[in-house]
Order: structure tokens, then C-alpha cells, then sequence
């Protein structure tokens, strides 16, 4: 997307103070929010088994080496439930289809769980850190849920 506009000479100056005004309190504001560091985009069809053990071969994971944080950005929430005492099992869904799992420790009641809640069926970017589940005899990759947001 591309705009242009049209400003006589005399008032360039007006127009650059005005607009570095306006500009600041937007880039002050989002200063103040919190942010998360991401290492790496990843999509539910490129989260596997094998991806994981080569993740694994950059540990052991800790405070001097902290875990791979990925953000799965625009994916589809397709369900969410609870599960356990407070947390929530959820299924993203990339552009292709592929669906990955994810699961959000403690989140009801947070912002996070409301967020996943109020946006079943929506496009929105998640981030988590990549690990697996086992249960039932099988192994399958999944996303920790960290944070998620909408898409604007």
C-alpha cells in the first residue's frame, strides 16, 4: 500500500512537527507494552518430530540458554478446550490446512485463556515454544503457548 500527499513549501516545517507529534505518542505507547523476543517463525506444517530433536541438540535449555520461543503468524484457531485444572488444548491451522496442537498451562481466567476463547475461529498469530506429546502410545509435536495476539 502506498499514499501520497501534496504540501505547499511554506509549510513543510508545520506538517514535519505535527507529524513527529502524532508519531511519538503511537511509538511511546508501544514502548510501554510489553513485548517477547521471538527466535524464529514456524508453521503447523513445518512443526515435526525431526525439527524438535534438532532444537533439542542446542540444549540443555535454561537460564543461560533459553528454550527457542517460534511465533506461528496468521493461523487459524480452530478449537479450544479446557483440559486438566486450568489449562487449555487448542488447534491452529496454517494456510495449507495443517493443524498443530498447542497447550496453554494456566491460562484460564487469564488473558491469554480469554483471548483464545473470544477468537475460535479467527486468524491470529501464537507463539510458544515447540515441544512434544506423548499420549496413548503416540508422539506428536505441539506448541507450548506462550502469548498469542490478533491480526491487524
Amino acid at each position: 500500500m502506498a499514499a501520497g500527499i501534496t504540501i505547499q513549501s511554506t509549510k513543510v516545517k508545520a506538517f514535519q512537527e505535527w507529524l513527529e507529534e502524532k508519531v511519538s505518542v503511537i511509538v511511546s505507547q508501544l514502548r510501554a507494552k510489553k513485548s517477547l523476543s521471538i527466535d524464529g517463525f514456524l508453521s503447523a506444517s513445518g512443526a515435526n518430530k525431526d525439527l524438535f530433536d534438532m532444537i533439542e541438540k542446542a540444549g540443555p535449555f535454561g537460564s543461560e540458554n533459553a528454550t527457542p520461543v517460534f511465533v506461528l503468524p496468521s493461523h487459524r484457531l480452530v478449537s479450544v478446550c479446557e483440559v486438566g485444572k486450568g489449562h487449555l488444548r487448542l488447534f491452529v491451522s496454517d494456510l495449507e490446512g495443517k493443524k498443530l496442537q498447542g497447550i496453554a498451562f494456566r491460562s484460564i481466567g487469564t488473558s491469554l485463556g480469554n483471548f483464545l476463547f473470544e477468537n475460535v475461529g479467527e486468524t491470529i498469530h501464537i507463539a510458544g515454544n515447540l515441544s512434544l506429546n506423548y499420549w496413548n502410545g503416540t508422539v506428536t509435536p505441539q506448541l507450548r503457548v506462550i502469548d498469542a495476539a490478533a491480526v491487524v
